[in-house]
C-alpha cells in the first residue's frame, strides 16, 4: 500500500514539474513496473501526420528489444485487432497467452516475443473519445497481468500521460502559430518599405493585425494565468481593430453563466456606475453562442434580437462578436463595439478577430487541460488514502470497540458505587466517560467513511431534509438560526439518510466555529434544473492555507477528532452527482455551497 502511494505521488509530481514531454512520458513508462508489477512496459503513440504507431518509450526491456520495438512502426490503416480495440474502441485488452491468442497477427506475436511476453495487458491513452496511443505491459508469466489492480492503476497513469501529451500537443501548436505568424511580420514589414500611398496604408493594417496575433500567441505560450493572457487578447485585439470597446466572456461548461469576463476600453467610473453586472448572454450575445458564427452589424439596436442595455450603460451601436471555439466545442465569445474613425466593422476585422478568439480557444483549452490533470491527480491520491483509511478502520474497530465496552461498563460499576458525596471521584469517572464517547464517535467516524453503503435515491424535499436536519442537531442559545430555504424548492434525487448526516456535519462544523455566538443560515436556490445548498456561518473562518485542504481525509484544524467529517461529506456529495466547494474569510464566518441534481434530471436520465 505505501509504494502504491509513492508512485501516485510520483505520477503528480513528474506531470507537474514542467519538463519536456518525452522526459515525462519516459518517466510515467517506468512507473508501471513500480505501480503494477508487471515487469515491461512500452509506449506506442499515433502520430497522424505518418498514419503510423511509434514507441516513444519503454521499461524493463533489453537493449536488443528496445531496438527492434522501435523500429516496429504499424500502420494507422490496418490496425490489428487488439490495436483497433484500443485506440477506436477505447477498451483495455489482455492476452492471457501470446503463443495461442488468436487475435494476434504473426508481426505482432514476434513483437511481443521481443518483450519476452507470455501476457500482454494493453490499456489505451485517450482524450475526448481520441486515441492517442497505448501502455503494452509485458508479463513473462501466463496469465498474469489481468489483475484488476494492475489495470486500474495503469489506466490512471494512462489517463495522465493522455492529459499531458493533448496539452503538449496544444502548446505546440500555438508556438508554431507564433513562430509563423512572426515571419509572416517580417516578410509583411518588408514589402511595406517598396510600398506607397494607400497601398502601404492597406499593408500598414496587415502588419497590424499579425502583430497582434504573434501578441496574443506570445501571451499564450508564456503566461499561466488564464485571465492574464485573456485579458492580453482583449488589450491587444482592441487597440488593432479600433474599438472604442472589447470584452471576452467565457462560458461554465453546461451552464449559461460566464465563468470569466475580461473588458477593455471601459473606464472605472462607468464600471462602478454598472455595479458589477456581467453580460447575460441574451439577445445578440446570446445568438453568438447558439449559431457558433460571427455577427457583424452596422447598428445593434437595430437588431431585433437586441435586448437593450442594462441602467447606466454607455450607448453603443457597431458590432463585431465571435464564438471562442476549439474542437466543436463553444468556450465563450468575443465581441466589439463603437469601431473607431468608421460607422462599421470591416470583413477585415472580422477575420481577424476570429483568428484572436482562436488563440483565445487554445488559452482556455489548455488552462482546462491543467485544471483536469490536477483534479484527476488529486482523485488518485485520495483514492489510495481511502484505501489506507479502510484498512485501518477495520483494525482500529476490532482492537479498541471491545476494550472500549470494557472499561465504559467498568466506569458504570464504580459510578453505582462511588459514594455520591465523593466529589472528586465522580468529577474523574465523568472525564472517563466523555474520553470514552470521544473515542468511540472517533472509530464510528472510522467506520462510516470507510464503508461503501449503497444509495438509495428517492425524491426528497429540500426544505423538509433541512427541517429535519435542525431538529435533530442541539443549537447553543448563543446561535441564531435562519432557514431560508423555501418550501417550494424542487425535489432532489438523494439517499435522506446520508444526506440528513452530511448536513448534520456541516451544521455542527458552523456551530462549533461560533463558540461566542453567532448567525447559522441555510440557503437554497435553484439553477438550471441544480439545487443549490447553502449553509453559513459568522464564526472564525478557517485561515487561506487550509481553504485547499480541509476536504482532505486525515486534515484537521481541531485539536481532537481525526478529520473525516468534511471528507465524508464530499465523498456523498460526489456520490449523489453533485459538488461542494467552501467560500471563507477569517474572522467573519464560513460557507459551504452543495451543487446537487434536482429530482427531475435524475429522473430525465433514467428514461433518456
Amino acid at each position: 500500500m505505501e509504494q502504491k502511494v509513492k508512485v501516485l505521488q510520483r505520477v503528480a509530481q513528474t506531470v507537474g514539474n514542467g519538463r519536456n514531454l518525452h522526459e515525462v512520458l519516459q518517466e510515467l513508462t517506468d512507473m508501471i513496473p513500480q505501480a503494477t508489477g508487471v515487469p515491461r512496459c512500452t509506449l506506442f503513440l499515433v502520430n497522424r501526420e505518418r498514419r503510423e504507431l511509434a514507441m516513444a518509450a519503454s521499461a524493463g526491456l533489453s537493449p536488443d528489444a528496445v531496438q527492434a520495438m522501435g523500429k516496429w512502426r504499424p500502420s494507422l490503416d490496418t490496425l490489428t485487432c487488439i490495436q483497433h480495440e484500443m485506440l477506436i474502441g477505447g477498451h483495455a485488452v489482455t492476452v492471457e497467452d501470446v503463443a495461442t491468442d488468436p487475435r494476434l497477427v504473426p508481426e505482432e506475436r514476434e513483437q511481443f516475443g521481443c518483450m519476452e511476453a507470455c501476457s500482454i495487458l494493453g490499456v489505451p491513452l485517450r482524450i475526448r473519445d481520441q486515441g492517442l496511443g497505448y501502455f503494452a505491459l509485458a508479463s513473462p508469466h501466463r496469465p498474469h497481468v489481468s489483475s484488476g489492480g494492475a489495470l486500474s492503476l495503469a489506466e490512471i497513469i494512462a489517463s495522465q500521460a493522455a492529459l499531458v501529451i493533448d496539452r503538449a500537443r496544444a502548446w505546440e501548436e500555438a508556438h508554431k502559430a507564433s513562430a509563423e505568424l512572426a515571419r509572416l511580420q517580417e516578410r509583411q514589414a518588408s514589402r511595406m518599405e517598396k510600398c506607397q500611398g494607400a497601398q502601404s496604408t492597406a499593408q500598414d493594417r496587415r502588419v497590424r493585425a499579425l502583430h497582434a496575433l504573434v501578441e496574443a500567441g506570445i501571451a499564450i505560450t508564456s503566461e499561466l494565468s488564464l485571465d492574464k493572457v485573456l485579458q492580453r487578447i482583449v488589450d491587444v485585439a482592441r487597440g488593432v481593430l479600433h474599438a472604442r470597446y472589447a470584452a471576452l466572456g467565457v462560458v461554465a461548461e453546461g451552464k449559461a453563466h460566464l465563468e470569466r469576463f475580461l473588458f477593455a476600453g471601459m473606464d472605472a467610473e462607468t464600471v462602478e456606475r454598472l455595479g458589477g453586472h456581467l453580460p447575460e448572454g441574451h439577445g445578440i450575445l446570446g445568438a453568438l453562442l447558439t449559431e457558433g458564427r460571427p455577427l457583424r452589424l452596422r447598428d445593434l439596436t437595430q437588431d431585433p434580437r437586441s435586448v437593450g442595455f442594462p441602467p447606466h450603460h454607455p450607448p453603443m451601436r457597431s458590432f463585431l462578436g465571435v464564438p471562442i471555439i476549439s474542437r466543436g466545442r463553444i468556450f465563450g465569445r468575443l465581441y466589439f463595439t463603437e469601431k473607431e474613425g468608421a460607422e462599421e466593422f470591416s470583413e477585415e476585422d472580422e477575420s481577424l478577430a476570429f483568428s484572436l478568439a482562436s488563440q483565445a480557444a487554445v488559452a482556455i483549452e489548455n488552462a482546462y487541460l491543467f485544471q483536469e490533470l490536477q483534479e484527476q491527480q488529486d482523485r488518485l491520491i485520495r483514492a489510495e488514502r481511502l484505501s489506507a483509511i479502510g484498512a485501518l478502520a477495520a483494525t482500529v474497530s476490532h482492537e479498541l470497540r471491545n476494550p472500549l465496552s470494557v472499561i465504559n461498563n467498568a466506569v458504570f460499576f464504580l459510578n453505582a458505587k462511588v459514594p455520591r458525596e465523593d466529589l472528586r471521584i465522580a468529577r474523574n469517572l465523568d472525564v472517563i466517560r466523555r474520553e470514552i464517547q470521544l473515542a468511540t464517535h472517533i472509530i464510528e467516524d472510522l467506520l462510516n467513511f470507510s464503508r461503501i453503503r449503497p444509495l438509495q435515491m428517492v425524491p426528497v424535499e429540500a426544505a423538509t431534509l433541512v427541517r429535519d436536519t435542525l431538529s435533530r442537531q442541539p443549537i447553543p442559545e448563543n446561535v441564531q438560526v435562519e432557514n431560508q430555504v423555501p418550501s417550494d424548492m424542487p425535489s432532489l434525487a438523494a439517499d435522506p439518510e446520508q444526506m440528513l448526516q452530511i448536513l448534520g456535519n456541516l451544521i455542527e462544523n458552523a456551530v462549533q466555529a461560533m463558540p461566542e455566538g453567532g448567525t447559522l443560515r441555510l440557503e437554497g436556490t435553484t439553477e438550471s434544473q441544480r439545487a443549490i445548498l447553502r449553509v453559513s456561518d459568522t464564526g472564525i473562518g478557517i485561515a487561506p492555507e487550509n481553504l485547499g485542504r480541509i476536504f482532505e481525509p486525515l486534515f484537521t484544524t481541531k485539536s481532537r477528532g481525526v478529520g473525516l467529517g468534511l471528507a465524508f461529506v464530499r465523498r456523498v456529495v460526489e456520490a449523489h452527482g453533485g459538488h461542494i466547494h467552501v467560500e471563507s474569510e477569517p474572522g467573519k464566518g464560513t460557507a459551504f455551497v452543495l451543487d446537487l441534481p434536482t429530482a427531475e434530471v435524475e429522473c430525465l436520465q433514467a428514461h433518456g
